[in-house]
């Protein structure tokens, strides 16, 4: 089962190595979403594997754009939490548009207090 997900990119991770059971280098990069009109949600999904099998633009995906990812949601169950744990496995992505203009943090001026009450 695969679900599509259209928002904006809330965050994102740094690309990390991590060294498979029989010795080879696996790669996992994750976003984090924003979507829906009135209740903002936010979803991880994760993206694992070989890199050269990553979408092209999750190299240069930033946060604020709006993207479309595509993801298989997957859940094991653990015996030692006794609980479900639910991520979603990236296989697609599509970037709309460019990355905003970051914006400066704006300058208080000196004598002036912070909070106007």
């Amino acid at each position: 089962m695969s679900c599509e997900i259209k928002g904006t990119v809330y965050e994102v991770s740094d690309m990390e190595t991590i060294k498979g059971r029989n010795g080879t280098d696996y790669s996992k990069k994750s976003i984090v979403v924003e979507y829906g009109d009135q209740y903002k949600r936010c979803v991880e999904v994760e993206f694992f594997g070989n890199e050269e099998k990553f979408p092209r633009e999750l190299a240069d995906v930033a946060e604020g754009q709006e993207v479309t990812v595509r993801a298989n949601p997957t859940s094991r169950y653990s015996d030692k939490h006794s609980r479900w744990f639910t991520k979603f496995e990236g296989w697609y992505l599509k970037v709309h548009g460019d990355a905003p203009a970051s914006q400066e943090p704006r300058e208080i001026p000196a004598g002036v207090d912070e909070i106007p009450f």
